[in-house]
């Protein structure tokens, strides 16, 4: 059951909500604490309802609702600085799964944010990002999200729309994930679906050791990620039977064997996903994934600890059988650092058969053990 669009979805809902540039609003309504219905109209295109649910989705809908008759003070405050404002543009945060609406109104700049990750907030920003109202104030280590402070974004390390092959190399060469299709999804931000489907269209092994990975499938990773980001839009519904079990702008690989209805927009399929096939998680529900998540970031962690516990026996193993050889070069080191700098060290070194780098601003060296 979906229950958050991934980075790569968010793009493509902005894209489709380029469309709505120049529609003016005329009513907004919320539903729930984080759950708005904006109602736009366009020349030529009429009537579009948009509705943010808050870390959940945002899309246009078709749907009718019944609002409360006594408008919480979010869409109050909606209402005041943006009714009858015009929508100047739609844009993602780079990757991150943010939405930001830019609307103006008799000379005034406003901003409409969306955070559509962790708790989810919805966030109105006058035009220098001072913070007008919010959803819910939220204080973080390194930013907070309250009326009268100025809004930040999120910092993120990576931007998968922009990272290159050499970038990807670095990341995953430092994750401290256990497999390449983890460190994808959470390291990289793909999400898990994509971080899948990455994995198949490089031909990677998922499971692989991100540590691992070469140039060569750095550079199909980085392929596969522009492959899909420039995928023809076909929005379609995956089941797994009867039930429903993701709503995607593309045809992946990774639902191949699935059952698929198709949409004419992604907008649409989040529309129909959402009105009839999604089920909001019960506290039961809720609880289960914080457990599940625990015990999978417990494993992850267990995992790590026994790979470094096998490498630094195997490195003490090595050390244990080449004693010898090891104190016969730290001797000669000790010596040799009495006498020259490390520059010359290292060039007496080149071609030595056990030493293979000599690090000299660290002071440090590489040997080669069998």
């Amino acid at each position: 059951m979906k229950s958050e669009l991934s980075s790569i979805e968010v793009g493509v809902i902005v894209r489709e909500f380029k469309q709505l540039v120049g529609a003016k609003i005329d009513k907004i309504y919320q539903l729930k604490a984080k759950d708005v219905v904006l109602q736009l109209h366009k020349p030529n295109s009429g009537k579009i309802k948009v509705r943010v649910m808050a870390p959940t989705a945002l899309f246009a809908t078709e749907q009718d609702f019944d609002f409360p008759e006594k408008p919480p003070n979010l869409c109050l405050q909606l209402r005041k600085y943006l009714e009858n404002s015009r929508l100047e543009d739609v844009r993602q945060l780079k990757s991150e799964r943010i939405i930001e609406m830019a609307f103006s109104r008799a000379g005034e700049d406003y901003f409409l944010i969306f955070e559509l990750f962790s708790k989810g907030n919805i966030v109105l920003c006058r035009g220098d990002y001072s913070i007008i109202a919010v959803a819910e104030r939220q204080l973080w280590s390194d930013r907070k999200i309250v009326p009268g402070s100025a809004y930040g974004f999120p910092k993120k390390k990576h931007d998968f729309y922009e990272i290159s092959h050499v970038q990807l190399a670095g990341m995953l060469g430092s994750s401290s994930r256990d497999s390449v299709v983890k460190s994808l999804a959470m390291d990289l931000g793909l999400g898990g679906v994509y971080a899948e489907e990455v994995c198949i269209l490089s031909s990677v092994d998922k499971l692989k050791r991100p540590q691992l990975v070469d140039e060569g499938e750095a550079k199909s990773i980085e392929g596969a990620i522009r492959r899909i980001v420039g995928m023809k839009i076909e929005p379609q519904v995956a089941y797994d039977g009867s039930d429903a079990v993701n709503v995607v702008p593309f045809g992946l690989e990774f639902y191949r064997s699935y059952g698929r209805k198709p949409f004419g927009s992604f907008s649409k399929a989040l529309d129909y996903y959402y009105s009839h096939e999604f089920r909001e998680p019960s506290s039961l529900d809720r609880k289960e994934a914080v457990i599940r998540r625990i015990i999978s970031e417990q494993e992850e962690m267990i995992g790590q600890i026994e790979r470094d516990i096998a490498e630094n026996t195997a490195k003490a193993d090595a050390i244990y059988h080449n004693y010898a050889v090891v104190r016969e070069i730290i001797v000669e080191l000790n010596k040799a650092r009495k006498k020259f700098g490390w520059k010359e060290i290292k060039e007496r070194l080149k071609g030595h058969a056990v030493v293979k780098e000599v690090d000299e601003s660290a002071g440090r060296v590489v040997v080669e053990l069998c």
